[in-house]
């Protein structure tokens, strides 16, 4: 049964990244383009454009990541989207003048959807936790490299790795290398 769950993964992985290739200079290029018309630095409430080549180092570091773990390098191409499309913060409508059905299949289960939020802080939480506890195998994994990735890269303090507690802990059907290695990382003083 193990090596039937493995064929289907290395078959879905190979479809998602050949789809991605197609369509991933051109979706990058509208939603960084798109981000940058929407930002906003001289209101209280500040959205600056995305960095990216921030995005592009976090990819090249999922991409260390993934080899160091033994990992298919397709692994790192989904991290690579993932951190555009949650960069840019655009919708998933634009990702389907780009990409096929199974593309944004993953990026929907990969990225919580902005509209399922209520404005409660402590009920949207639930809501992610939710949705990464419900994910495939395959968006967990992507999630938890790309999340890794920031961890390297920023350091960042402890109080954003309190708020990704639950939904690493959720995410139990990710690759195990992956998840242990991020508690870890999240876990260092």
């Amino acid at each position: 049964m193990e090596k039937q769950d493995r064929a289907a993964e290395w078959a879905e992985l190979d479809v998602l990244v050949r789809d991605i290739e197609l369509g991933v200079k051109g979706f990058s290029s509208a939603a960084y383009a798109q981000a940058k018309k929407e930002a906003k630095t001289s209101f209280i409430f500040e959205m600056p454009a995305p960095d990216e080549s921030y995005d592009a180092e976090r990819s090249e570091q999922a991409c260390e990541i993934a080899k160091q773990e033994g990992l298919s390098e397709k692994f790192a191409s989904l991290a690579g989207l993932v951190g555009v499309f949650e960069s840019t913060n655009q919708p998933l409508e634009l990702a389907q003048q780009f990409f096929g059905v199974d593309v944004c299949d993953f990026l929907r289960q990969a990225c919580p959807p902005g509209n399922s939020f209520t404005g409660n802080a402590s009920t949207d939480f639930g809501i992610k936790v939710a949705h990464y506890a419900n994910a495939k195998p395959i968006a967990q994994t992507v999630v938890m490299l790309d999340l890794l990735a920031m961890v390297d890269i920023d350091q960042p303090t402890r109080i954003f790795m309190e708020w990704w507690d639950q939904p690493v802990m959720a995410m139990q059907a990710g690759n195990s290398r992956i998840r242990d290695r991020l508690i870890r990382a999240m876990t260092q003083e």
